[in-house]
């Protein structure tokens, strides 16, 4: 099995922003806990899905993160299901969580 990280609880995080770059094939999305912004970047990424329905009512924050999981098959998961119902997933080469400053 792949070595992954473990993420924390990001239960009541915000999600502000999701960039995908076509041609490096990254992408970048940004997060606000109560200690500041993140960002959880991912690399290699060959899928990524993003439905923005609300099936639930509308909400930026997150109720709940499964992944990143991995297999010696593949690529690593994540699935973020945001409060709002919808569920954003991707599959990638790597992926990593930093704090950083927006200044």
């Amino acid at each position: 099995m792949a070595s992954v990280m473990q993420l924390p609880d990001m239960h009541d995080w915000s999600l502000t922003t999701i960039k995908l770059d076509w041609i490096t094939g990254s992408v970048t999305i940004h997060l606000r806990d109560g200690t500041g912004p993140r960002r959880l970047l991912a690399s290699a990424v060959s899928e990524l899905t993003i439905p923005r329905l609300a099936p639930w009512g509308k909400s930026q924050s997150i109720n709940s993160v499964d992944g990143p999981t991995s297999d010696d098959a593949g690529p690593i998961g994540l699935r973020i299901e945001m409060q709002s119902g919808d569920v954003i997933s991707l599959s990638a080469g790597a992926i990593e969580l930093e704090a950083f400053s927006e200044n």
